[in-house]
């Protein structure tokens, strides 16, 4: 069974509920270990700032739902 999730829908719930919680790492490469470096990680707070400021840019633009 496949379950559909719409991460605007739920990260602003996640970023009132858990907002210091890691919501995504993006790697960096590999360390001498071979585990796999982070070079980002963003919490649920930040997530949600950066989306919200990549929203508002949009809609100074005149970029709207649709």
């Amino acid at each position: 069974m496949t379950i559909l999730c719409n991460i605007a829908a739920v990260l602003p719930d996640m970023a009132a509920r858990q907002p210091d919680i890691i919501a995504i790492r993006c790697p960096n490469g590999i360390d001498g270990d071979g585990r796999v470096r982070y070079g980002i990680e963003l919490s649920y707070r930040e997530l949600e700032a950066r989306s919200n400021a990549i929203a508002a840019a949009l809609a100074r633009a005149g970029i709207v739902r649709g």
